[in-house]
């Protein structure tokens, strides 16, 4: 009897059938403890067509719970979006919490060990797109803060940023340019968007668009000598550190009103 191709299992998997239903066999267990399934698929099995891996299937395991061997992708899920689809979804996590519980839709942990010497990431999240138009939008992340509480006093945060260590540690949030693509370069660096940047018609905030707190050191901000905080959308008005004249400059319309 064939097994369905809904599921297939590579050669280190192997099942028993017995007459009239599929079983997994008890010798296959015992000469193969735990389990190992170097290429399980469920569906059609078929590999994921990235442009950014021209085309090649570049999983080495498309599923595999526990390896030592250095592999580059230890378990991979695919989706291929159907024509008109909503939304398509390659992989999805999820829980539900009614109790006195701490709960995590999905936990990603990347650990360098003592004696590491290249980067760990927690994880990596790519969006990219191939399309010129401008529907098309590719986001790395999109991360939804929702309180359906009916309640004002529930605290929701959409990104909840920690550091912590037995160390100092660098930066709580790091924004760079690709050095192996730099054309990409952002036009902003950060933006807290709204209706004059057409991403949404509704303010970012109700309160203020960039609160800070104590600092230790007292200082809530540092920009460059010579660069400005502009005052208007049109950027013409604003306040800066002139190095050239070492005063600082209140222009307004790209005049210069006041100076000392």
């Amino acid at each position: 009897m064939r097994l369905p191709n809904l599921f297939k299992l590579s050669d280190k998997a192997k099942l028993g059938v017995a007459v009239g239903a599929i079983a997994v066999s008890t010798l296959a267990i015992a000469a193969h403890p735990p389990l190992n399934a170097t290429n399980w698929g469920v569906g059609d099995n078929a590999f994921p067509y990235l442009p950014s891996w021209g085309g090649s299937d570049l999983v080495q395991a498309h599923l595999y719970g526990s390896t030592n061997t250095g592999l580059q992708h230890n378990a991979f899920f695919y989706a291929s979006a159907l024509a008109n689809a909503v939304t398509s979804s390659a992989m999805n996590a999820a829980a539900y919490n009614n109790t006195n519980t701490q709960t995590i839709g999905a936990f990603l942990d990347g650990e360098n060990g003592t004696n590491a010497s290249n980067v760990v990431w927690g994880s990596n999240s790519i969006g990219a797109t191939y399309s010129s138009n401008a529907g098309a939008a590719a986001h790395g992340t999109e991360v939804n803060g929702i309180n359906r509480s009916g309640s004002a006093n529930s605290v929701v945060d959409g990104v909840f940023i920690v550091n912590g260590g037995s160390a100092k540690t660098t930066a709580g949030l790091v924004i760079a340019t690709s050095i192996a693509e730099p054309s990409g370069q952002p036009d902003y660096g950060i933006m807290i968007a709204g209706p004059h940047t057409t991403y949404s018609s509704k303010t970012p905030a109700t309160v203020t668009g960039i609160y800070v707190d104590n600092v230790t050191s007292g200082e809530a901000m540092r920009i460059q000598a010579d660069h400005r905080i502009a005052l208007t959308n049109s950027g013409d008005t604003y306040v800066r550190y002139n190095t050239a004249t070492d005063k600082v400059q209140i222009v307004k319309h790209n005049v210069v009103v006041a100076s000392w």
